[in-house]
């Protein structure tokens, strides 16, 4: 009888061993490595993103381990930053300054505040409730150009060629121009021809796909390849 309740206890024993390393394991896959918090990037060059209408932009960043439902946005309107909490259908907006270490510091509004510093341009870190934020994976929209060609809506002999090395190719009334093309946020794309560079929003689909990229108030491009 000892001999049965002994192999029982230790199969119990095993059992909750393997259950608690497949737990781990399980966390430790559904966790994000991040590196240690740091203002690397300078809140004045931020490009908030893509206009979505007169005031907001259509960044948005969620906090890491987040439901979907919490997130935060910038807009900047001249030297002025303002941050949006959003908690579902709740909504607080935050006068911002930088501080001389490169920080976002919020003003405060019922009893909440911000103290944002940027890892990069697509990663920041809130220091008074130490929580990640990001606003998309960078590489994965670079992969969506790179290679690919964008042709002007009005005129198609006007195209743009994306390379892989970030390099691109505009040809233009039978004459090619050499330039250089960068993500500065999830949904704008910089494009530089010597000491000219041009903004384009970055158009996507339904389903989230990029189909062209739209000049403010200019050309239109759509992607043909």
């Amino acid at each position: 009888m000892k001999r049965i309740t002994a192999l029982f206890l230790a199969a119990i024993s095993v059992f909750l061993m393997l259950s608690s390393c497949s737990e781990g394991a399980d966390n430790k896959k559904d966790s994000v490595e991040r590196p240690r918090p740091e203002a690397k990037y300078n809140p004045y060059i931020l490009d908030a993103g893509r206009i979505k209408n007169s005031l907001n932009t259509s960044d948005l960043w969620y906090p890491d381990g987040g439901d979907g439902h919490s997130y935060i946005y910038f807009t900047k309107i001249s030297d002025k930053f303002y941050l949006t909490y959003v908690d579902h259908d709740a909504e607080k907006e935050f006068l911002c300054t930088v501080t001389e270490e490169k920080h976002l510091v919020s003003d405060k509004v019922e009893n909440m505040q911000f103290d944002i510093a940027f890892y990069d341009a697509f990663t920041c870190y809130d220091y008074n409730t130490k929580t990640w934020y990001s606003r998309g994976d960078s590489k994965k929209i670079e992969s969506a150009f790179a290679g690919k060609t964008f042709a002007e809506v009005s005129d198609n002999s006007n195209i743009y060629v994306f390379n892989s090395d970030g390099t691109c190719t505009e040809t233009y009334k039978g004459g090619n121009i050499e330039g250089k093309w960068s993500i500065t946020a999830a949904t704008v794309i910089v494009l530089t021809f010597g000491d000219y560079s041009y903004t384009y929003d970055i158009d996507f689909d339904d389903t989230g796909n990029i189909t062209g990229i739209s000049q403010r108030a200019g050309r239109t491009f759509d992607m043909v390849d």
